[in-house]
């Protein structure tokens, strides 16, 4: 059955990849100089935290090729790609930013939501359930987890109250830190989140917005996603030419907000890389 929300690029799945490839490897190069050198788990230190989450996004595209190569699999590849667009979405919404204040309160506001969530989500578990032999250390794991989301909210309220930002809307902020709202429109609407789908259409041209609520169908297991199990070589080209444009967008940001250029260490890193994995080659093979 045709699969006809693939979005048709007039591009053949050949020049897909061969671009994709080229996007994927430039990426991975910039990303991991700058990994080298960017790379402490501390919240605090933002830079480090822009990397690491470039670092994944970059695995993620990694991980994107052989699925289509090696696997011919476009479920896989639509979990992935939805993956993705989603953390480039969001990536830019948060950092893109040019007042520094601003970028610092999304980003204290998002890791303070996703700690927020894994904190509800552990509750109170039934330890009587578990097997004796591992009872007590997994009342230990459990403490040390719920410990560790408290003190990563408290650590982001506190930054999030030392910003000059803050002691100028006092009471709208105290909002959005009640609401743990990185998504907001205005300051002034502290519940009111932007929708994916908005943020889609803010700043992704390439493919429609409806496209990507398209790929939830597979993410969740719907119904439609038995209707991708014998794609054909074009229902790949739209969902690599997507990929490819999300790695350029990524590295046009590294240019334009941490001065990352083509130095010579990059250069001489990317040269190092060995791509063989990722040789494009036909479906139909």
């Amino acid at each position: 059955m045709p699969i006809k929300e693939t979005p048709d690029t007039g591009i053949s799945y050949e020049k897909a990849m061969a671009t994709l490839w080229s996007k994927a490897y430039e990426l991975r190069a910039l990303v991991d100089s700058l990994y080298s050198t960017f790379n402490s788990t501390n919240i605090t230190d933002l830079n480090s935290y822009r990397v690491r989450q470039l670092k994944r996004m970059s695995l993620m595209v990694d991980s994107f090729i052989p699925i289509v190569v090696k696997r011919k699999d476009l479920i896989s590849t639509h979990i992935i790609h939805r993956c993705l667009s989603d953390s480039v979405v969001a990536f830019f919404l948060i950092y893109d930013n040019d007042d520094p204040e601003k970028v610092l309160l999304r980003h204290y506001l998002y890791i303070l939501d996703g700690n927020y969530d894994r904190n509800d989500a552990v509750g109170t578990p039934d330890f009587s359930i578990y097997p004796e032999s591992i009872r007590d250390n997994a009342k230990v794991l459990y403490e040390e987890s719920k410990k560790n989301y408290e003190d990563t909210m408290a650590l982001c309220e506190s930054k999030i109250k030392e910003l000059a930002y803050y002691k100028a809307n006092i009471a709208k902020v105290n909002d959005l830190i009640s609401a743990r709202n990185w998504k907001y429109q205005k300051i002034d609407e502290p519940t009111k989140r932007v929708s994916w789908k908005t943020l889609y259409s803010n700043s992704d041209k390439l493919v429609p917005a409806d496209y990507t609520s398209y790929l939830s169908e597979d993410i969740h297991g719907l119904s439609f996603s038995v209707e991708n199990l014998e794609p054909s070589p074009k229902n790949f080209a739209g969902d690599i030419m997507h990929v490819a444009y999300l790695c350029e967008r990524l590295m046009n940001y590294m240019e334009r907000r941490m001065g990352m250029l083509w130095l010579p260490q990059v250069q001489a890193y990317y040269d190092k890389i060995t791509p063989g994995e990722f040789k494009p080659q036909s479906l139909s093979e």
